[in-house]
């Protein structure tokens, strides 16, 4: 259940949007005390249950043009982050998946840790890559016998129910003094999100209890004692793919747009081709005015 803000605990909210998944009815409150975006619902939901439908399936897809893609994407994050700590550098990916971003960095110089609680999300990374992942569930205290120069979380803040605490008990126990924090969230606040409302492919009910704005992120990396320096609004996987969901939801797309294509949905197939560049070129320009689809934070803690 989750019935108040994640970030500073208050009940006092107003509804922001109302969605029905054909099982349950959830809202999304609005903070009245830190403004902070969040999915308010006051039954049980299961978490096993809700990441192992078919959008969290785990398919080895390592030699197709998505993983082409995911490499590009995140050896953009490796060439900013190699150019700062050299090969033999810590690094530490929270949430780590399959072990894609783990892998590159690995193959970089770095030596690497990932934390994954799901089963078979880490053993695809052990398996496949032989990366060293720890499956254990974390609230607090050091990973490991030593701190981290670097700390990635792609996507994870969203998922948490207490955001806040979590990244500062990594902050705090894990993370060198001066050591680099790397978060990556749906941009609640991006044109994607405008244009398609309460369809939004990133809203994700009920998986994703926290919709970060751009505004509130930044507050967030403040309240932790971090200084941003750098932000990038960019993103080809979901990025683009959750603009086309957009556009496509104004024509009454009603779809899960990532399991479909891990089905090979022949007529969203077909509806891609038109408009897949138009929604390449959108995403483009939404970014540089700083409303893309997701918002990546280079952060390093304020010594």
């Amino acid at each position: 259940m989750n019935i108040a803000c994640p970030i500073c605990a208050s009940s006092e909210s107003t509804r922001f949007y109302t969605i029905n998944t054909g099982e349950q009815t959830y809202t999304v409150e609005k903070c009245g005390q830190c403004a902070h975006h969040y999915t308010r619902f006051a039954f049980a939901v299961d978490p096993e249950h809700l990441y192992n439908d078919e959008v969290y399936q785990v398919i080895d897809n390592r030699k197709s043009m998505y993983s082409r893609i995911m490499d590009h994407e995140y050896g953009k994050v490796l060439n900013y982050l190699t150019k700062i700590y050299p090969s033999g550098s810590r690094l530490l990916d929270f949430g780590s998946g399959k072990g894609i971003f783990l892998n590159l960095a690995r193959r970089a110089g770095y030596n690497t840790v990932g934390v994954e609680t799901a089963v078979k999300r880490a053993e695809f990374a052990e398996q496949k890559y032989g990366l060293t992942i720890l499956r254990e569930m974390y609230e607090s205290g050091p990973i490991g016998n030593e701190r981290f120069d670097m700390i990635t979380l792609f996507h994870v803040l969203e998922h948490l129910p207490q955001p806040k605490q979590l990244v500062k008990n990594l902050i705090d126990e894990n993370l060198k003094p001066g050591g680099m924090l790397v978060l990556e969230v749906p941009n609640l606040s991006s044109l994607q999100s405008r244009l398609a409302g309460n369809e939004w492919m990133h809203l994700d009910i009920p998986r994703h209890i926290s919709h970060f704005s751009k505004k509130r992120v930044q507050a967030l990396c403040e309240e932790l004692g971090l200084e941003i320096v750098r932000t990038e609004y960019f993103s080809w996987h979901l990025g683009v793919l959750g603009m086309c969901h957009s556009i496509l939801s104004a024509f009454g797309y009603k779809g899960k747009i990532i399991k479909d294509l891990k089905h090979y949905n022949r007529k969203l197939m077909l509806a891609l081709i038109p408009v897949l560049p138009f929604a390449i070129i959108a995403e483009v320009l939404s970014s540089a005015f700083k409303k893309g689809g997701v918002i990546r934070l280079y952060c390093r803690q304020i010594q």
